[in-house]
């Protein structure tokens, strides 16, 4: 299994620095929600997981 690489150890550009943190932002804020209907939900890879999600489709847009 490749380990996980943080947003914070990857080099970005600022305005790129921004898009991944408001992401992350976006991802916890979905996870709390969720977790109040799935109580036993792992917030931190929902987080990473809509962040993730996010962040492709951006880069996918972007193409």
């Amino acid at each position: 299994m490749r380990e996980q690489t943080s947003p914070a150890s990857m080099p970005a550009d600022p305005s790129q620095q921004a898009l991944i943190e408001r992401a992350f932002e976006v991802g916890r804020d979905a996870a709390e929600s969720l977790a109040q209907i799935v109580p036993t939900l792992d917030r931190d890879r929902t987080e990473y997981a809509v962040a993730t999600v996010l962040l492709e489709e951006r880069w996918v847009s972007a193409r």
